[in-house]
């Protein structure tokens, strides 16, 4: 293996917080003195980028008044990259356009994608992550592979793999704001969903909460066709879902939102259980 740094973090409450490091040389033995009891983790990793040089390891430990010996079977670190693809006119300059990358526990990695539109993020944990992307007038669509089909802004980093694959970015500036009434009194906490017409565009979707005056606001809207809802509890309920879409596609308004367009919409709250579902 080759050499890196370990670093012993100290948990407190519900943190874990830096509290000695040390150096990994490439047989792998190294030693932290002095450490209290306690709650720990060791978070360990090479110098080297991703591939079948590179490594990584945590494992949380409990440490007592005497000394204790840790084994650790790191495994390889990934890579991920990619060309970022805009559908219709590129902007002028991508000097505030970010991809980012976000594991199952919400820790994120931003990076700024180069003038030719490349990204490369390197020495990432094996794991399944989400991808987005965007500055304030593009939102990431989906990921494009070697097929050059659509694929889920999701993906899955083995061990020591390098992972390519472009990302489509769609121009989202359109804005649909107004209030959510019921018999013409204001309603607050209302949810207002916005639903792509074609269930494939997972990335137009938009919900939002009325404030105090019933009112709310979507923006950053690709233009399509979408369904318009007001619902008095739309909290728990799977609009992903396609039966669940459908369902409350036949109470909503279709309507049509045009690149760079500013719609005001008055809706009419509707009870979940009066679209069929429960």
């Amino acid at each position: 293996m080759t050499g890196g740094r370990a670093n012993l973090l100290k948990r407190i409450h519900d943190q874990y917080i830096l509290f000695l490091e040390a150096a990994v040389p490439k047989e792998g033995a190294f030693e932290f003195k002095n450490v209290p009891a306690g709650s720990y983790e060791i978070v360990a990793a090479s110098d080297s980028s991703s591939g079948a040089s590179s490594w990584y390891a945590r494992q949380e430990i409990e440490v007592g008044w005497s000394d204790m010996q840790v084994n650790l079977r790191p495994g390889s670190l990934g890579a991920f990259s990619g060309h970022v693809i805009f559908e219709g006119e590129r902007p002028p300059a991508t000097t505030s356009l970010f991809v980012t990358l976000r594991n199952e526990e919400g820790h994120a990695v931003r990076i700024e994608i180069d003038p030719d539109g490349n990204f490369l993020f390197s020495r990432i944990q094996p794991g399944r992550y989400e991808v987005a992307a965007g500055s304030s007038d593009y939102v990431a669509a989906y990921l494009s592979g070697p097929s050059a089909g659509r694929l889920p802004l999701s993906l899955e980093i083995a061990s020591g793999e390098p992972v390519r694959r472009d990302l489509v970015l769609t121009k989202a500036v359109s804005v649909i704001e107004g209030t959510v009434e019921k018999s013409g009194a204001p309603q607050v906490g209302a949810s207002v969903l916005l639903m792509p017409k074609n269930p494939s565009e997972r990335w137009a979707y938009r919900v939002d909460q009325t404030d105090s005056d019933g009112s709310y606001r979507l923006a950053t809207i690709p233009s399509g066709d979408y369904f318009l809802i007001a619902l008095s509890d739309g909290a728990e309920i799977a609009y992903r879902d396609a039966k669940v879409a459908a369902k409350l596609s036949g109470a909503a308004k279709l309507l049509h939102v045009e690149a760079s367009g500013h719609l005001e919409m008055k809706l009419e709250i509707v009870d979940p259980g009066l679209t069929g579902l429960e």
